[in-house]
């Protein structure tokens, strides 16, 4: 669609002003003159303050950048929504009077943003409603959102992993991919903000609280999880690079920390039926008659002792003998070891993976595992051998980052029934049958959604 003619201007001069540098006041002077006022309270909610340069508020305007938002938790009436963005903003419902949009809490992020929390209720499952964001009582921004159907009998759930703000080259045609499957909520399973420098990466050094706080709220200002609309329900798990250090494990001095800055970006309930809490941020999701299970590979990690530790292994194993609903386990790194380099439960805590092995195999029930971290995405067929029951290994990875390409492709003589190395993600639509899970998994890729397999997944016992 074309911009409109004032659109078209206020985005050229934007680009002069940086070149020149002038003054955030000579700007919003400009777009005083020119502009309807949405933009110009945009340009004012986008600055630090009166004495900032304008090179940020430029930018974010020529590139037709929104509030960085997100929609984490959903049931069928409410929200929790995440909203960054300078200090004093306030929210409201736009055109419902149904809907309540209450203000949890404002974190200060030590720059020039804030981080708020916003509890929304009053939502329908089925229609779409809006929430308006004010600056100095000017509309800068509308959101829309609606609520989950938690008892619908195949949901389309995006299965993503490892959004590097480094590399987002080609993410206009991925993001867009939600919204042409319909998704009814994403899974993000591992590595949703890379808060560790170049530097740490290599060494595999802890990074700092402040530093890696710094590059969340860059990751929101530059990936475009945080510019969709409408907005998605997104329930996040870390991995190494969002718990801040690479291939990181138990010894991380800052896991606290790190775990309340990953909790204030993307929170959950206090308390809900539908879900349980583990140790670290681990957690158990019961919706569309599956056990979801979100499991924290990072804060416990022992090396070739433990994967989770002993506390979230007995949480997380007794939920799942207590329950005859079908299974996802999800994990950051893969289970199973396919190949000569990178983590796996297999490589870096076998005995918990022996240990799993025993509990899937006394609650004989449809399981699957889905996995991230390693840069390509494909679907492994494991034979009972490994766990008492045909079954397979989803991975999903990475919607944007460093790609391997053909490197780990294998034949399907081995089990690999999918493979593709560049960016994307899976949508999987399950089935619930007696003592059966249907799975059919399509990946959205940078060109297009496409089958992955020839025939929906089975599952049975």
């Amino acid at each position: 669609m074309c911009c409109q003619p004032w659109e078209s201007l206020v985005k050229s001069t934007a680009m002069k002003f940086i070149k020149a540098n002038l003054p955030r006041r000579k700007f919003l002077q400009y777009l005083a003159a020119i502009a309807p006022a949405a933009w110009l309270a945009k340009a004012q909610a986008l600055t630090a303050n009166d004495s900032g340069d304008v090179t940020s508020t430029a930018r974010q305007l020529a590139a037709g950048r929104k509030m960085p938002m997100l929609q984490t938790w959903a049931d069928e009436t409410s929200a929790l929504v995440v909203v960054m963005g300078p200090k004093g903003l306030t929210f409201d419902s736009q055109n419902n009077a149904g809907l309540t949009v209450q203000l949890m809490r404002a974190d200060d992020l030590g720059s020039q943003f804030t981080l708020y929390r916003l509890q929304v209720t009053g939502l329908s499952p089925t229609a779409y409603s809006q929430i308006g964001v004010y600056n100095q009582n000017r509309l800068v921004d509308v959101r829309s959102l609606k609520g989950l159907d938690m008892t619908q009998a195949s949901p389309n759930l995006a299965v993503a992993s490892c959004a590097n703000f480094r590399k987002t080259e080609g993410q206009e045609y991925i993001y867009p991919r939600f919204h042409e499957a319909k998704t009814d909520a994403i899974f993000f399973i591992g590595d949703i903000v890379y808060s560790n420098s170049r530097v740490g990466s290599v060494f595999k050094t802890p990074e700092e609280p402040s530093s890696a706080l710094a590059r969340y709220v860059e990751t929101w200002r530059t990936v475009d999880l945080y510019q969709m609309e409408p907005l998605v329900p997104t329930l996040a798990m870390w991995d190494d690079h969002d718990y801040g250090q690479n291939n990181g494990d138990a010894t991380n001095p800052y896991r606290d920390q790190m775990k309340a800055i990953f909790r204030s970006f993307y929170p959950m309930p206090e308390v809900h039926e539908r879900l349980s809490y583990g140790p670290g941020v681990s957690f158990r999701l019961r919706a569309f008659g599956i056990d979801f299970h979100f499991l924290d590979d990072r804060s416990f990690l022992v090396n070739q002792v433990t994967q989770w530790g002993e506390q979230q292994e007995d949480w997380f194993f007794k939920d799942y003998l207590a329950s005859s609903n079908p299974a996802w386990i999800m994990n950051g790194v893969q289970f199973v070891q396919y190949a000569p380099v990178g983590e796996s439960v297999q490589r870096g805590g076998l005995p918990s993976l022996q240990r799993l092995r025993n509990v899937i195999k006394a609650n004989m029930k449809p399981v699957v595992f889905v996995t991230g971290d390693v840069h390509y995405s494909q679907i492994q067929y494991l034979s009972k051998e490994y766990f008492g029951l045909n079954t397979y290994e989803l991975t999903s990875s990475a919607i944007h980052s460093s790609s391997v390409g053909e490197w780990l492709r294998r034949s399907q003589e081995v089990g690999q029934l999918f493979y593709y190395g560049e960016s994307n993600f899976f949508i999987v639509k399950p089935r619930i049958e007696a003592k059966a899970m249907q799975l059919e998994v399509s990946c959205a890729t940078a060109t297009g959604i496409y089958p992955t397999v020839s025939a929906p997944l089975r599952i049975e016992t």
